[in-house]
């Protein structure tokens, strides 16, 4: 099974220690929960704006506004730039 992140499920990204974190938007965290509790026990793709970023084998609820996404491809890093959140 694999979860297609787009750019509306994504609220805000935070780049730190070569980790990315994301903030789902509520459909964004909707479709993350429902998708792992309908396959819970299997493996799982989740794609973010195209690009691979986990996978996983699904044991419990994702019931959750926030991804980490640790060791990012330079793709995804490059994707997710306009989703940054800015330094004031």
């Amino acid at each position: 099974m694999t979860i297609n992140l787009t750019d509306d499920a994504i609220e805000m990204a935070i780049l730190s220690e070569g980790a990315i974190w994301l903030k789902l938007t509520p459909s964004g965290s909707n479709q993350l929960a429902t998708t792992t509790r309908d396959n819970m026990g299997n493996r799982v793709m989740i794609h973010v704006l195209g690009h691979e970023a986990l996978s996983l084998m699904v044991v419990h609820d994702m019931a959750s506004e926030r991804l980490v996404i640790k060791n990012p491809s330079p793709e995804l890093k490059a994707a997710i730039q306009p989703y940054l959140a800015r330094s004031r």
